[in-house]
């Protein structure tokens, strides 16, 4: 699960596995639709990289967040939302864990972090320039 500092996770939008879906934010309730795997781009061995210990990812290093439901899709910017989508190797697609800011970022648009809609009022996650909190 991604969880966020306010305790609210990453899940598909009304538990459904289609093209195109979107990806929000909710109450922590461990079905399938809240679940995800990191699955980095390249071939290396990841014990070769530096990793950041409190969150377990790769400094730096481009990934996919690929949903654990039957489809297998994973995240795709969508504009400035969050949507999902058959994997390809799109730059839309790739993310990053940011040691300095500590957010996941979008590898196309590499000054915008992960972040709830509205300041945190709203389900709906996006890209958006990087505060270093995500709401």
């Amino acid at each position: 699960m991604v969880v966020n500092v306010k305790g609210k996770v990453m899940q598909v939008d009304a538990n459904k596995d289609k093209e195109g879906q979107n990806v929000g934010v909710g109450t922590k309730t461990g079905t399938r639709n809240q679940k995800w795997a990191i699955l980095y781009t390249d071939q290396e061995d990841p014990m070769k990289k530096k990793t950041e210990e409190e969150f377990g990812f790769h400094f730096g290093r481009p990934f996919y967040i690929v949903s654990q439901m039957c489809g297998g899709r994973a995240i795709k910017v969508n504009g400035r939302n969050l949507i999902l989508s058959r994997k390809t190797n799109s730059s839309n697609m790739h993310f990053f864990f940011d040691q300095k800011s500590r957010t996941i970022k979008s590898w196309q648009n590499k000054d915008r972090s992960i972040d709830i809609q509205s300041s945190g009022r709203s389900a709906n996650l996006q890209v958006w320039s990087t505060n270093a909190n995500w709401w």
